[in-house]
C-alpha cells in the first residue's frame, strides 16, 4: 500500500497486489453513476473504450455521484461523488517495426509509409496498440479483439512540430492517396491487416504535394532552409513554381506593359532599333528578391526579355532622352536569371 501525504493527511491510497492473482481473491470492484451533460455528451462512450480498451478518462466530481467502493476491511465505503481517473493498469512499451499501406480495388499498392509501434494496453474487451510515423505526424491506432480475430484501425494526423519540405514529403504523398476508393492495410512485424476504408479528414490535394516538392527543391538550389509553412496562399504555389520555373532556365512573364530606358545618347538606342529590330533583352544588375509564405529569397541577377521590341521615344531632359520598350501585341514582356549587365539587340 502506497500513501501520498499533504498538510499531515493521506490524501491518496494506491492498492498493490500483496501477491500474483491477489486481486482475484480479493477483487475491488466500483460503481457509480455518470452524470451526463450537455459539455460532454460523449462521456459514457469515452468511458466504455476506457474499460474495453484501456483508454485513459478523467471524471470529475460534477460528473460522478452515487459512488460505492467494494474493498478488503477499511478500503470500502459509499461516498456520495468522486474524482476518477480511469486507464490501463499496465501500460506496456513495444518497438515494433510496421507499415502503412494504401492499395486501389484491385490490390495494387499505391503508397506506403513506415511507422513505429510503440505502446499495448490490455481492456476487458481487446488489446489497443499505438504507433506512429517515424516523424510523429500520423498516429496509429490498431484495436483487436484476439478471441474473435476482428480489429479496428484509426489514423489521424497531428502537424505539431515545424519540418523541412523534404522530410514531410513522403507523407504527404501518402496522404494525397487516403481518399475512396483507396484502403488502408496495416502491418505488426509478418502481421497484415485487412484492408479497410481509409479514415476520413487525411486527403491533401494534388498541389499541397507539389508546393512541398517546390519547397524542397527551392531550397535545396539557393540553399536556404526554412518549415514547410502551416498556412500559405494560391500566390504562393503559384510563386514557387515561378520560381522553380526560372532556376531551370526558363523565362517567365513579368507584371507590367513596358520597360524605361534612359540615354545621354539618344541615337545609339534608335540605330540599334532600326538595324537590328527584334527582341531585347536587358540587364542593370539588380538582384531578383521574391517571397513565399512569408520567406524572402534571392534568386540572383536577372535579365528583361521583350518579345519583337517596339521602342516608344519620350522628352529629353537636361541632355537625357526618356524611351519605352513595349512589346508587340499579343506578347508579354519576361524575365529569365544570368549575369548579363548590358542591353543587345536579338534578331
Amino acid at each position: 500500500m502506497d500513501f501520498s501525504v499533504k498538510d499531515g493527511r493521506i490524501v491518496d491510497t494506491i492498492l498493490r497486489p500483496k501477491y500474483r492473482d491477489a486481486e482475484k481473491d480479493s477483487p475491488i470492484t466500483l460503481q457509480f453513476t455518470v452524470v451526463v451533460g450537455d459539455e460532454q455528451p460523449d462521456i459514457l462512450e469515452r468511458l466504455g473504450a476506457a474499460l474495453e480498451w484501456g483508454d485513459e478518462i478523467e471524471l470529475l466530481p460534477s460528473q460522478v455521484r452515487d459512488v460505492v467502493i467494494s474493498a478488503p476491511h477499511g478500503f470500502g465505503g459509499n461516498l456520495g461523488s468522486g474524482h476518477l481517473k480511469i486507464g490501463p493498469a499496465n501500460e506496456e512499451e513495444v518497438d515494433i517495426g510496421g507499415r502503412l499501406m494504401l492499395e486501389d480495388p484491385s490490390g495494387r499498392r499505391v503508397a506506403s509509409l513506415p511507422i513505429q509501434w510503440l505502446t499495448r494496453v490490455a481492456g476487458t474487451k481487446g488489446v489497443t496498440l499505438r504507433g506512429n510515423d517515424l516523424l510523429g505526424v500520423l498516429e496509429v491506432q490498431l484495436k483487436v479483439i484476439p478471441a474473435e480475430r476482428r480489429f479496428a484501425l484509426n489514423l489521424t494526423a497531428t502537424w505539431s512540430r515545424p519540418l523541412l519540405p523534404g522530410a514531410v514529403l513522403p507523407i504527404l504523398r501518402f496522404q494525397r492517396f487516403a481518399l475512396p476508393p483507396y484502403l488502408l492495410s496495416v502491418s505488426l512485424g509478418d502481421l497484415t491487416t485487412k484492408p479497410v476504408p481509409v479514415p476520413d479528414r487525411l486527403w491533401v490535394a494534388d498541389d499541397v504535394v507539389q508546393f512541398a516538392v517546390n519547397l524542397n527543391e527551392i531550397q535545396s538550389r539557393l540553399g536556404e532552409s526554412f518549415p514547410m509553412p502551416r498556412r500559405w496562399t494560391q500566390r504562393d504555389v503559384k510563386e514557387s513554381q515561378r520560381v522553380i520555373d526560372l532556376l531551370n532556365g526558363k523565362r517567365v512573364a513579368m507584371e507590367g506593359s513596358h520597360i524605361n530606358l534612359e540615354s545621354p545618347n539618344p541615337d545609339v538606342i534608335r540605330e540599334a532599333f532600326r538595324e537590328s529590330p527584334g527582341s531585347l533583352r536587358a540587364s542593370n544588375g539588380d538582384l531578383l528578391t521574391t517571397r513565399i509564405a512569408g520567406h524572402d529569397l534571392e534568386l540572383g541577377r536577372y535579365s528583361v526579355y521583350v518579345p519583337r521590341a517596339e521602342l516608344v521615344e519620350g522628352d529629353t531632359e537636361d541632355g537625357v532622352t526618356k524611351f519605352k520598350v513595349v512589346p508587340s501585341s499579343g506578347t508579354s514582356i519576361e524575365m529569365e536569371l544570368d549575369s548579363i549587365h548590358e542591353i543587345s539587340i536579338e534578331s
